[in-house]
């Protein structure tokens, strides 16, 4: 339980069908938790994928203690997929959803990422800590 109390964020990730975007995402919340200095955990959710989502997201998780991975049986949907990750998350809540995932990776590469997703944590609908 003494790791536990370590982890101060958690930001929850649901991925369905998405095995080319998970690797950039990835290193780009790694890259701004990092530069954050927090203790952190990546809660990523598979929702029931049919490409190889679950494949690269378990190739990330045996690298990276601070991931943690949930595999759903079917596609549930985005809201239930997060309800699983909320349940698992140990730390203060980040929702990454696909409008600010879109946000920070269209249009803040390199250093601007990490005042966006804080906007998009802040934000009420797509980031919430």
């Amino acid at each position: 339980m003494e790791t536990e109390s370590l982890v101060r964020y958690s930001i929850v990730v649901p991925f369905f069908n998405e095995q080319e975007n998970i690797p950039a995402l990835y290193m780009k919340l790694t890259e701004v938790m990092d530069a954050i200095g927090e203790p952190y955990e990546l809660v990523f959710v598979d929702d029931g994928s049919k490409d190889n989502s679950f494949k690269v997201l378990s190739d990330i998780y045996e690298h990276d203690r601070r991931v943690n991975l949930i595999r759903l049986r079917r596609n549930f949907g985005q809201t239930p997929a997060l309800k699983a990750g909320f349940d698992f998350a140990r730390g203060a809540f980040w929702k990454i959803g696909p409008r600010c995932r879109r946000e920070v990776e269209a249009r803040h590469p390199g250093a601007r990422a990490e005042a966006a997703f804080r906007r998009c944590a802040e934000t009420g609908g797509e980031g919430r800590n």
